[in-house]
C-alpha cells in the first residue's frame, strides 16, 4: 500500500510506502503537532476497521505466537490450537475459524517467501568472492608429538 498523493507539510511523496505508525488511527504521534495528521493522503482515510475482522486478526496474532510447532522451520497453525483458542473466547464458530484460516494462508505464505528471500540473500553474501580469502585446511589430520614414557626398545 502506497501513498497516492504527496503531502509537503509531512514530507510524504506520491508512491512512498504507507507507514502504519503515521496513521492517526493507530498512533498518537500527531497529538502535539499543530498541522495534524496527513489524513488527506492516508490510504486508510475514512475507512473503519470492521470489528469482526479486527477480532479475527487479533486472534491470529495471538495464535501466531502460541499455536505453531517450531522445529527446524516454521509450520502452519495447528488446527487444535485454533479450535481451543476460539473456544476460550466463546467464538468457536465456522465463520471465525475460516477467517482465521484465510489470514493464516495469506500471511504464512508471505512469511515463507520473505524467509526464502532472506536465506538466498544470506547465501549470496557468503558465496560472494569478496568474502573469500586465504583459508586454512582443517580437514586433514594434525600430527601430534607425544613423548614416550616407557623404555625404548631396540
Amino acid at each position: 500500500m502506497n501513498y497516492e498523493q504527496p503531502s509537503q507539510h509531512h514530507g510524504i511523496t506520491a508512491g512512498m510506502p504507507f507507514k502504519l505508525e503515521w496513521c492517526c488511527q493507530h498512533s498518537d504521534i500527531w497529538d502535539d503537532d499543530e498541522e495534524g495528521p496527513p489524513c488527506e493522503v492516508c490510504p486508510l482515510y475514512e475507512q473503519e476497521i470492521d470489528s469482526y475482522n479486527h477480532f479475527c486478526l487479533e486472534r491470529w496474532k495471538y495464535l501466531d505466537v502460541t499455536g505453531r510447532d517450531r522445529g527446524f522451520g516454521e509450520n502452519p497453525l495447528r488446527e487444535e490450537a485454533i479450535d481451543f483458542h476460539l473456544s476460550r473466547y466463546g467464538a468457536n464458530d465456522p465463520d471465525f475459524y475460516e477467517t482465521i484460516f484465510q489470514i493464516e494462508i495469506a500471511l504464512f505464505s508471505h512469511k515463507q517467501k520473505e524467509e526464502k528471500k532472506r536465506q538466498e540473500k544470506e547465501k549470496n553474501k557468503t558465496d560472494s568472492p569478496a568474502t573469500k580469502g586465504p583459508q586454512k585446511n582443517y580437514s586433514r589430520p594434525v600430527s601430534r608429538r607425544t613423548s614416550n614414557i616407557g623404555k625404548k626398545r631396540r
